[in-house]
């Protein structure tokens, strides 16, 4: 797997870095405020090589220190530095609509499409571990809205 674009230190102004993510990748703010939150953060996976630069740069601009990383094996788990809490998110089924619960595994777990396509038809098994409570119920209500059978621990 080739290096990725990874922010390694957001620096002083973190809602400048907030919004060059929001802008470049157009993951909306809230995503990209999740992904700010867990350093380093992988930002760069899938976009395009002159995408990638114009992020890099943006980044820069912002104050982020950003390296060039290789990226951590792919994982079904929230991207963070450690476990917040103690519960466990399982997809048993994925139901009827298929891309739109991969869409949500993907928006939730820092997974590329690929990656959490992939989690998704591994079912059943663990999207997420180490959650808080509440964040392992809003991932529960999320992915069962999308038509998935889940189960939380």
């Amino acid at each position: 797997m080739p290096p990725v674009l990874t922010i390694v230190d957001v620096g002083p102004r973190p809602a400048d870095v907030i919004a060059a993510i929001d802008v470049v990748t157009d993951v909306g703010p809230r995503r990209a405020a999740e992904l700010v939150e867990w350093l380093p953060a992988f930002v760069g996976r899938g976009l395009h090589a002159a995408l990638a630069e114009v992020l890099r740069e943006e980044l820069q601009r912002a104050g982020a220190i950003v390296e060039l990383r290789e990226p951590p094996p792919p994982a079904p788990v929230v991207p963070s530095a450690a476990p917040t809490g103690e519960s466990t998110v399982k997809l048993v089924d994925a139901g009827e609509d298929r891309l739109r619960v991969i869409k949500r595994v993907c928006t939730a777990t820092g997974l590329t499409l690929r990656e959490a396509k992939e989690l998704v038809d591994a079912a059943p098994t663990v999207v997420a571990s180490g959650l808080s409570t509440e964040r392992a119920a809003a991932l529960r209500h999320e992915l069962e809205s999308a038509g998935a059978r889940v189960e939380a621990a």
